[in-house]
């Protein structure tokens, strides 16, 4: 497994423990922090790190633990990979994935939910092929923020969660 301290100063139990968390009702307040912030890198090295976790911890963890990792980990995959615009790999990805029929509900829901973003990539591909302009049709960069601006977006992103947090 890759070097957790060359990601995070946290040891491997806690950064499971933190994965656990992620995966019930803060994934989404995780992937908007993650696109506010354009920090698409670094979310997918956390969907490797996290899909390695898994795989090394699977006895641990019950069939639901294991179903909501899977779609934190697919989910912030195929959005990094989109906002990334990493086109052919979110196709390859995609295509991968739609390959299997035994997923949970929730993965199914979010494959199908995806499958608009997967025909617009395909419309995006094909015009780049052909030379057209793609003008608005990429994602801006993180470099493209300031340091003041990706902390605002966080902080609005982490404000939102906590709120969340708060009403349960």
């Amino acid at each position: 497994m890759r070097d957790l301290m060359m990601i995070t100063s946290l040891t491997e139990n806690q950064m499971l423990d933190k994965l656990l968390i992620l995966k019930g009702i803060y994934r989404n307040g995780f992937i908007e922090l993650n696109k506010a912030t354009r920090n698409y890198d670094a979310g997918l090295e956390l969907a490797d790190l996290f899909e390695q976790l898994v795989a090394k911890n699977r006895s641990l963890l019950t069939d639901r633990d294991l179903d909501d990792c899977q779609l934190l980990i697919v989910q912030l995959k195929l959005t990094c990979l989109d906002h990334s615009d990493r086109w052919n790999a979110f196709i390859n990805y995609y295509d991968d994935l739609s390959q299997f029929d035994n997923y949970s509900f929730g993965m199914r829901s979010l494959l199908n939910v995806q499958k608009r973003r997967y025909a617009v990539i395909k419309r995006k591909i094909d015009r780049a092929s052909k030379g057209k302009k793609l003008g608005n049709l990429v994602h801006q960069k993180q470099s493209e923020l300031s340091n003041e601006q990706i902390l605002n977006r966080a902080k609005q992103v982490i404000d939102w969660i906590e709120h969340i947090a708060n009403e349960k």
